[in-house]
């Protein structure tokens, strides 16, 4: 067993693995076999749902690790042929009505409540909880994974150990048992296979952005990600100074959606745009170039910049700096910047804040040039 996928319609999946698909109607689940493997792309083509679980197993997963049918009875019992089982390497998922759930191995119930989905696995039987200490399984039993060992045998013979320094004796009286082999050559390489094999889930607002960022095919520059509805991811993006369009977003999402959390709702949006009015009063060298647009570009130049991205403060200190160092201006006396719109907050002195998903573009620039001696 490797994974479960939630997806809209597609999911990046390992084709070397078996897949089934379940339409999502609200906590309803229905097997589709409507949906195409291209390589490592599965689509479902079952479009009267919008929200579908992937599930991806090894091969033989019905015939080699079903181990029994539970009815939500309490004190639920399995006796297992595991006779050199590996207990702490069991993995057990239980194939419910709306979903398949994993079970966590516990030592016992004594910190389980009703809503606990926890198992004890010792001498070769698997024991489920009563209803209140632990929850009763209702579905079909599955060992996913687990390890079996030889090394309980035991190599060293009752009466190999005798040793007395003159304070402390010891002596193993019986045969050592309950030991372990030491990891195979396909054990080790085993674990590589299923680290590999488990994605990099986005945990951070910083994880989504990231993904978002070294998404192939798309050049993309500037993104935020923040958190919308209940249980919902908003994401904002622009390319090259342009916002998104459908195909970009339908590969976003063949992109990111096998990272997402289950139960976690990805939504992209277009960037708004906050319209900027800047007025520059100025002393300049001479130039035979026009200033006012020198200006305007270096405003632009500015405002595309990570400084000026979605959220960030917008700051007069900011911008004069940007201008002094990029167009020829001896002196600048005054500078005013504001804005239309209501996808930014004024601060103070100025300066204003843009919306989580909100950039600015620079709409008009007025120069007024003051004659200086020496200077045009």
């Amino acid at each position: 067993f490797s994974r479960i996928i939630d997806c809209k319609g597609m999911a990046f999946i390992n084709p070397s693995q078996q897949h089934r698909v379940f339409c999502m109607d609200g906590n309803k689940r229905y097997e589709t076999n409507k949906f195409e493997i291209k390589g490592n792309v599965l689509e479902v083509s079952d479009r009267r749902y919008e929200s579908f679980e992937v599930i991806e197993y090894s091969q033989g997963i019905d015939d080699l690790l079903n181990i029994g049918y539970c009815n939500g009875e309490g004190d639920i019992l399995f006796e297992t042929d595991l006779k050199n089982a590996v207990e702490s390497c069991t993995e057990i998922y239980v194939y419910e009505d709306d979903g398949i759930y994993r079970w966590d191995r516990v030592l016992d119930f004594d910190n389980s409540d009703e809503y606990s989905r926890h198992f004890v696995f010792e001498n070769q039987c698997i024991k489920f909880g009563d209803g209140e200490k632990g929850k009763c399984p209702e579905g079909k039993v599955l060992i996913v994974s687990c390890a079996e060992s030889l090394g309980e045998g035991g190599n060293i013979k009752s009466g190999t150990i005798n040793s007395d320094n003159g304070f402390i004796k010891a002596a193993n009286i019986t045969d050592a048992v309950n030991g372990r082999n030491e990891e195979s050559l396909q054990e080790c390489f085993a674990q590589v296979r299923k680290r590999i094999s488990q994605p990099q889930m986005c945990v951070t607002f910083s994880d989504y952005e990231k993904k978002v960022l070294s998404t192939a095919g798309l050049p993309i520059r500037r993104v935020r990600t923040y958190r919308g509805a209940e249980n919902e991811i908003i994401t904002v993006a622009e390319s090259g100074g342009m916002p998104l369009n459908e195909t970009h977003y339908k590969i976003l999402e063949k992109s990111i959606y096998p990272f997402v959390p289950i139960g976690t709702k990805l939504s992209f949006v277009s960037p708004l745009y906050v319209d900027v009015n800047i007025f520059v009063m100025m002393s300049v060298y001479r130039s035979e170039e026009d200033i006012t647009e020198l200006t305007r570009a270096a405003a632009e130049k500015y405002f595309d910049s990570d400084e000026a991205g979605f959220g960030a403060v917008i700051t007069r200190a900011g911008l004069e700096k940007f201008i002094m160092d990029n167009v020829p201006v001896h002196k600048i006396y005054a500078l005013e910047i504001s804005f239309t719109g209501n996808n930014a907050v004024m601060i103070s002195n100025g300066d204003f804040r843009l919306l989580d998903n909100a950039l600015p573009r620079c709409f008009n620039v007025n120069t007024q040039i003051k004659a200086t001696d020496g200077l045009l």
